[in-house]
């Protein structure tokens, strides 16, 4: 494949690509981004990353990734709004890519969008949960992120769904041609088979990944050790719930709260489980990031049943509807020990096929080329539908 300038643009991804595990607030499709800007500019690729202040330099070099950091404005709201798409605008206008890779649902998705259709560049946008594709919660209120938001989708050169539930939503309330796209972590090492005794449960600590639920989970089964690993992000609010849910584990005996841990962390952690539970409410995840890490540790996992979802997890682990059918699910996998393994081989199989990074870049790369094709010849039909018109 020719060399393509690519730009990857995740403002929160700074933590993440500079290793300052001090700011805990970047998540998995934080990591994703960065092992693939890294990947592809091993590859001979010339990329770029836009980050929001990280407490970096404007402009860097990291990991062959050529780096470029735009500040956060402290005016007021709607100047705030302004001033965050023109620094995002001039940083673009200096990198002057081929194609821009954008992940998530927020304002940069309309700027990006804007950008390559004046600038004739490619955008791709991966949808990175299922609420980006939900026509019913419009980003927490935020009316200009929305905005923009469903404005860029609705122009982006191509949108990657995570399962066909999620593609399904972007046809039925969008109008919004999509492709399923499999999300992509670091391939696998040799992993342990012995001395699995616990379960583990790794997120963000926000509501709707509803932690309690663990809480709930592990006083049905005091004899069960369990793990909880997340942190929380940067606003008061956040702290706060996760002040809270922290306490609540202390009044717990069998539940070790970690917070916050670094991916080499939690790939520690996952060594010593036998299953990977998720708490996090039906229709508001996708698929999470930290199953990926799961999976190719050979640790099956359970969730809430929810489109799309339960047809990955009929190879990787469990879906259930209730608590109860969790409790006894959990139950289940730790008195029987080849129950465990055979799902936690499949599901490491499964990662290796669908998910490892030797697998899915070189499909990636094919994407992004198609994607550049499907633009030229619609740029060149231009001009002869005008001709007809």
């Amino acid at each position: 494949m020719h060399p393509r300038r690519i730009c990857i643009v995740a403002p929160y991804a700074g933590p993440v690509l500079l290793e300052d595990w001090d700011r805990r607030y970047s998540g998995g499709a934080e990591v994703q981004q960065v092992m693939l800007a890294g990947t592809l500019a091993d590859r001979g690729h010339e990329v770029s990353f836009i980050i929001q202040d990280a407490g970096a330099e404007p402009a860097f070099v990291c990991r062959n990734i050529r780096v470029l950091a735009f500040r956060s404005p402290h005016i007021m709201p709607g100047a705030n709004a302004f001033v965050k798409c023109a620094r995002l605008w001039k940083l673009l206008l200096r990198i002057r890519p081929e194609v821009i890779y954008q992940r998530m649902a927020d304002w940069t998705t309309g700027v990006c969008a804007a950008y390559a259709r004046r600038f004739d560049a490619v955008l791709i946008h991966a949808v990175a949960s299922d609420r980006d594709v939900s026509a019913t919660e419009p980003m927490d209120g935020n009316w200009w992120q929305a905005r923009l938001y469903y404005w860029g989708l609705r122009r982006a050169s191509l949108v990657l769904a995570q399962h066909t539930g999620q593609a399904e939503s972007l046809a039925r309330d969008f109008a919004v041609d999509s492709e399923v796209f499999p999300s992509v972590y670091m391939d696998c090492d040799e992993t342990r088979d012995d001395c699995r005794s616990g379960v583990i449960w790794i997120a963000m600590m926000r509501p709707n990944k509803r932690p309690e639920l663990l809480l709930e989970l592990a006083r049905r089964l005091p004899d069960v050790p369990f793990t909880m690993i997340g942190g929380a992000e940067g606003d008061p609010a956040s702290r706060r719930y996760f002040n809270a849910i922290q306490d609540a584990a202390r009044g717990v005996p069998n539940v070790r709260f970690l917070g916050f841990q670094s991916p080499a962390q939690i790939d520690h952690e996952l060594q010593k489980a036998f299953l990977l539970v998720s708490t996090t409410q039906p229709k508001r995840e996708g698929l999470p990031v930290v199953f990926l890490q799961a999976w190719r540790a050979a640790v099956p996992a359970v969730g809430f049943s929810a489109p799309g979802l339960d047809e990955v997890l009929a190879e990787t682990g469990w879906a259930v509807e209730t608590m109860d059918e969790f409790t006894r699910l959990v139950a289940r996998v730790r008195d029987e020990p080849a129950l465990f393994a055979s799902r936690g081989r499949q599901a490491r199989q499964y990662f290796r096929q669908h998910h490892a990074m030797s697998v899915v870049i070189p499909r990636f790369e094919t994407l992004i080329e198609r994607a550049l094709s499907a633009h030229r010849s619609s740029r060149l039909s231009a001009p002869v539908a005008e001709s007809l018109a």
